[in-house]
């Protein structure tokens, strides 16, 4: 091998294990996809006692509105709940702390 080939090769080694080293030194955020976590889909049954005047989609805002201030009491980043069709909510719990805690909010 020539000289300038040594050279452009310790060159490429350099920069590689520089930007490894780099890589390596950060912690890697994962992201929701990666993270694993929880997912709860509720239907919402309205009761029996419901009054003539009574609207059920109030009732169902109120409970996502519940279950929201719950959540975040707990201090879980980057959750998403979201209401789905006519009586469903789904939410969405990131990490894998958050099944262990999931029950806790739930039954609060």
């Amino acid at each position: 091998m020539s000289r300038s080939t040594l050279k452009r090769l310790f060159s490429v080694l350099l920069v590689a294990a520089l930007a490894i080293w780099v890589i390596a030194a950060k912690d890697i955020v994962l992201g929701l996809d990666l993270q694993g976590g929880v997912t709860m889909r509720y239907e919402l049954l309205p009761p029996d006692t419901l009054e003539a005047g009574q609207d059920v989609g109030s009732m169902i805002q109120s409970t996502v509105d519940t279950l929201r201030t719950r959540i975040d009491a707990y201090g879980i980043k980057e959750h998403s709940m979201a209401r789905q069709g006519e009586r469903e909510i789904v939410i969405e719990l990131p990490g894998s702390a958050s099944r262990s805690s999931a029950g806790s909010w739930r039954s609060c």
